[in-house]
Formats: structure tokens, sequence, C-alpha cells
């Protein structure tokens, strides 16, 4: 009796041992290295990989996404993670799985380089009526550590996936590095290049047959990135896919030249990089733009269809990070102003014949914009939009929730918005 209740107790204690064993730290972390280093084979084509089982130190994606590893390149096997809904289409199949698509849209994320929030921006409003595509530039820095939100950074694969400057992948410059296993090879990749590729996938009818529409969209830095793709993108609308671009409380424009709505001159002298890029066409201008800018012009950049989203009470407030001189020689400390600003220009330059008299700027710019007309003087052909979001400040997912958001992404046609005057305010008012 003695000893059959001994062997019982014994049994049990070791039972309890294994299971101690089993959940230690150490038997954990050997979990996580078995699975970020089975993740999945590549395609046979090297050109996109399946989906990606996630490390388990790694959280779950968000609600409506898996994460793809997208490979830009032929010339390396360096990816790019990219948050994706169930429309994404990873491989061909005769465009069976592609077949209802009509839309998609490919979204930036801001400065934090967090696709997360960008997806569970965007996912609420399109969900799953088109392919929703959220490519994350992650940063050296971001290896072993979390950004912003102390979660997102932990998607990033340094064995696999190319990596940028902290704020060059939202100027169009060349990734820095590939991962530690798979190395660029001597590959330049632009961040639009990833976006070029994401396009000529989308593009392929062996996948989408019938996509009629590309919204490409942005807030923030990736605001910014959307405003100088618009310009310089290779992506333009042809006779079988049509591209919007919305571009939302970016930190700064690229102004064609160097009228800048500042009064005087003594700003501008001490601030000898305020035409430099991404503000201008001066300094270090990226390999990519380099090349498409000599086949870019005014004229073609304004007649693509581009919708510029500011939010009223996106301004300046004390304790805020002062913004650098050649975006203040833009309009001053409010991303309002200075979005405001742009717009008068463009349509200044342009010709619109649009009323421009309530805008921020509008007074000291009619005199110094010099308008770019066709040969025959005519106006330009001018298929931008504005609008000036109410109530809503430096919040991605307010502006793309808000009526004009919402307009801006479902809508084939641009932004319905007529500017007003409040009190004795000779501008839209914050």
């Amino acid at each position: 009796m003695i000893s059959t209740s001994f062997a019982r107790m014994t049994l049990l204690l070791l039972a309890m041992i294994a299971l101690q064993a089993m959940s230690s730290p150490v038997s954990a972390a050997a979990g996580r290295r078995h699975s970020i280093h089975h993740q999945g084979q590549e395609r046979a084509d090297g050109h996109e990989l399946p989906l990606t089982q996630l490390p388990r130190r790694a959280p779950a994606p968000p609600d409506g996404a898996h994460i793809s590893q997208h490979k830009p390149s032929k010339v390396t096997n360096a990816t790019v993670p990219i948050f994706v809904n169930k429309a994404w289409v990873d491989k061909a199949d005769g465009g069976k799985a592609g077949r209802g698509i009509t839309k998609a849209w490919i979204g930036l994320h801001g400065k934090g380089r967090d696709g997360v929030a960008t997806f569970q921006d965007l996912y609420p409003i399109v969900g799953s009526s088109g392919a929703l595509i959220i490519p994350n530039f992650y940063a050296p820095d971001d290896i072993g550590h979390s950004t912003t939100d102390g979660v997102h950074a932990s998607y990033l694969d340094a064995d696999r996936n190319m990596l940028w400057n902290k704020e060059g992948w939202s100027v169009a410059r060349d990734a820095v590095q590939g991962g530690r296993k798979r190395p660029l090879n001597g590959a330049q990749i632009s961040s639009f290049d990833v976006v070029d590729s994401l396009v000529e996938r989308l593009s392929d009818k062996g996948l989408y047959p019938n996509l009629k529409r590309i919204i490409i969209v942005g807030h923030s830095a990736g605001g910014l990135f959307v405003d100088l793709y618009a310009r310089f993108g290779k992506s333009t609308s042809d006779g079988n896919i049509k591209f919007r671009y919305i571009t939302a409380n970016p930190p700064l424009n690229y102004f064609e030249d160097r009228t800048r709505p500042v009064d005087g001159q003594d700003y501008l002298a001490g601030c000898p990089e305020y035409n430099d890029f991404p503000a201008g066409s001066s300094g270090m201008i990226p390999r990519y733009v380099s090349t498409t800018g000599k086949r870019m012009s005014f004229a073609k950049s304004v007649s693509r269809d581009v919708i510029r989203l500011a939010g009223s009470r996106d301004v300046y407030k004390a304790g805020y990070e002062v913004p650098r001189c050649d975006a203040v020689a833009q309009g001053g400390l409010d991303r309002l102003a200075r979005n405001q600003n742009a717009w008068v220009i463009e349509n200044l330059r342009a010709k619109s014949g649009k009323d421009l008299s309530m805008y921020r700027g509008y007074q000291n710019l009619t005199s110094q914009a010099k308008p770019v007309a066709t040969d025959a003087g005519a106006p330009l052909l001018f298929k931008r939009t504005f609008a000036i979001v109410p109530g809503v400040g430096h919040d991605s997912g307010k502006m793309f929730s808000s009526n004009f958001g919402r307009q801006a992404l479902l809508s084939s046609s641009g932004v319905s918005y007529t500017p007003h005057l409040e009190g004795n305010q000779s501008y839209v008012p914050y």
C-alpha cells in the first residue's frame, strides 16, 4: 500500500518537473528560434513569398490582416513585410481568387514606421471590398527594439527584411541594407521601387483580371511620401487602371520653384536649405527621383488625381517639436497653414481659375507664384482637389474616417469642399 502511494507520488512529481521544463524561458526561447527559422519557403519563381508564420515573440496581426513577405527586386532575396487583407492574392491562379477585386489601396505609414496602425486606420473603412496593402519600411535601429508603440517592430525579420534610414523611406531614398541572411547584393532599391513593384503585381491580369483603380494613401510622413510619389512615381493612369493619390497632413510639400509664402527674404537667407529636396529641387536628389524626374513636369503632376487633406486643428502648440526651417519657409509652424499655401501655389501656377481668396497666404502669393501655362497660353489641366477636415488635428484615424477622408478613399469623384469664413477671419479657421 505504501509502495503504491509512493510510486504514484513519484510519477506526479516527475510530470510536474517535465511540465515546468517545457514552460521555462530556455525552452520558450528555443521554440521562438525554431519558429523564426521555419517561416516558409520561397515560391519557385522567386517573386513572392507565401504567408509568413510569425515568430512566437510577435503579436498577432491586427484584425483582418495577415503578413506576407514581398520581394521587390530580382537582384536580391531581401524582402519588405506587408500587412494585407484577405483580398491580397499570394500566387497566380489564372485570376480566380482576384476576379472579384476591382479596387486596391496601398497605405503608407508615418514617421513611427507603424504599419499596424495604418492598417487599423484603413481597414474599418475599406474592409475586404478590395485589396489593402501596407508595406512596412523598418530602420536598422529597429532591430531588437520596438519603435513608437512598443509592439510593431516585433514584426521585423532582421534575417530577411531590407532596411531604410529612419526618414529616408519617406523621400524615395534607397534601402541602406538587406537582411542579415539576405543582403542587397548591390541592388539599389528605393522605397518608391517597392510601391512600383506592388503596383506591378496588382496590375498582373493573372492575379487581378478586373482591377480598375489603385489608391495610394498616406498620413504625415506617409503623406509626404504620397506627395512626392504623385509627382515622380512611375505609376500613372492608363486605359486599364486609374490611380488616385491621397496625401493627409504632410509636414511639408515639394515646390517646383523657389516661391515661398514668407514676408521678405530675411528668413530664407537664414535657411539656405529651404529649397533642398524634398522641399524643392536642390541638394541631394534621390537616385529614383533623378531618373524619373527627367520625365516629369509640373503640367503632368497637376493632371494627376491627387487629393490633399489637412486637419483644421493640425497646428503648432507649445512643447511640440519645432519644424525644420525648410518646412517653416512654406508657411510657418502650422501644418494647416503650410498645406493651404501649397494648395494656393499649385493653383496659381496652373491658372486653375479657382477662388483662392479664403485660403491663408493668398494675398502674399498672388504676386510671387509664376504661372505655368501650355504652349498656347491656356490653363493647365488641373485635377487636384483639397479639403480641410473640420475638428481634426494630427490624427490619421480621424482624418481617414471623416466624411472627406471617406470620399477620398471610396468615391471615384474628388472631394466636394467649399472654403468658408467664420467671423472676421480671412482664412479657413482652426
